[in-house]
């Protein structure tokens, strides 16, 4: 949740007291005893997406982490195999087209290369093998693609998790804020002949504004 929305969080948790305070007024049969109780309702549910969007935010951060590693490893490979191909390119013609590296920094390009330096490396295992890359260089090259994927699915999985918390968030807070307008004209009433109970409502359902940062004054010039 941003500031603002927090916010909005801590005025329902005020009507809220002021309810649970004035409960004998508002019994559970009332108007007024359903919207409290609804209210209650909408800060659990914002509470519980809250630390649903917390965790996957910081979730998405490592998965962030996670997979520029992967692509790092994948990368490497890559240019190990691209650069082998340049020397088998001398006695072989044509490699060198086969085994180019992308020019596209996006994950996608990098496994799309990785696929096709997979299938074109098999045939000329050996060859490669022969001018120095490892025995299982091709097992460490699908591997290094099978653990990018894994990251950018998380990634994306993570993401998506972040998004559907903020929208039930907004679609909370949309409810709460009914419920206090319809709260408003119900207490207000009630309340008519009561000045200090008014006061402790206004207080409630007052959402606090951000603090305006002001631009520092240039300091005045003497004459």
């Amino acid at each position: 949740m941003d500031k603002a929305e927090t916010r909005v969080l801590e005025m329902f948790i005020r009507v809220r007291g002021f309810g649970t305070a004035h409960a004998a007024v508002f019994p559970a049969p009332s108007r007024g005893g359903e919207l409290f109780a609804s209210l209650n309702t909408v800060i659990s549910e914002l509470e519980s997406h809250a630390a649903a969007q917390f965790s996957s935010t910081r979730a998405s951060k490592e998965g962030t982490t996670l997979k520029a590693v992967a692509l790092a490893n994948l990368q490497e490979d890559l240019e190990a195999i691209s650069r082998t191909a340049r020397a088998l390119a001398l006695t072989m013609p044509g490699l060198n087209d086969k085994f180019r590296l992308p020019r596209n920094v996006g994950a996608q390009a990098w496994l799309a290369a990785a696929r096709s330096f997979a299938e074109d490396a098999l045939p000329l295992k050996a060859e490669f093998i022969w001018r120095g890359l490892p025995a299982n260089f091709l097992d460490d090259l699908q591997a290094g693609i099978t653990e990018l994927e894994q990251a950018v699915d998380r990634k994306g999985q993570l993401s998506g998790e972040s998004v559907a918390a903020s929208a039930a968030i907004d679609e909370a807070i949309d409810r709460g804020m009914q419920i206090v307008r319809e709260l408003d004209a119900i207490v207000r009433n009630t309340f008519r002949d009561n000045d200090v109970t008014l006061a402790e409502w206004a207080s409630a359902r007052h959402v606090e504004r951000a603090p305006r940062h002001t631009a520092p004054q240039p300091p005045a010039t003497q004459g």
